[in-house]
């Protein structure tokens, strides 16, 4: 059950983080390799992952996988820019894009949890 709860509480952390407490600086300035925008976006991820895994594993891992997954959040949103050229959404390839790098956060959560759960146990 605390697997599902874990799940479930970085499932809500994306959802806040991706599309409720995104700016449009934070959204404008992904595809500019280092730009303040880009890294507060990531930043946000890795403070919520940090805040759900609190409930399940020592604060030193909690710490280490919110950064991690700020890390590599930031990279896939920075990809996602930087391929996207100048699809909008009435592309089809916007959506596609979308879903490949929604597909990609997805497993990063999946890998966060399995780690937590399955080797660090």
């Amino acid at each position: 059950m605390a697997i599902i709860l874990c799940l479930l509480l970085l499932q809500l952390k994306h959802f806040l983080a991706d599309f409720c407490f995104q700016t449009p600086a934070m959204l404008g300035a992904k595809g500019q390799y280092g730009a303040i925008g880009g890294v507060l976006h990531a930043v946000l991820h890795g403070i919520g992952t940090t805040i759900a895994l609190l409930f399940f594993a020592p604060v030193p891992i909690a710490l280490a996988f919110g950064a991690g997954d700020a890390i590599v959040h930031y990279h896939i949103d920075w990809a996602k820019v930087r391929f996207q050229g100048n699809a909008k959404p009435h592309d089809h390839i916007f959506w596609v894009q979308l879903g490949f790098d929604q597909f990609l956060h997805q497993l990063t959560m999946l890998g966060i949890v399995y780690v937590v759960f399955v080797m660090l146990v």
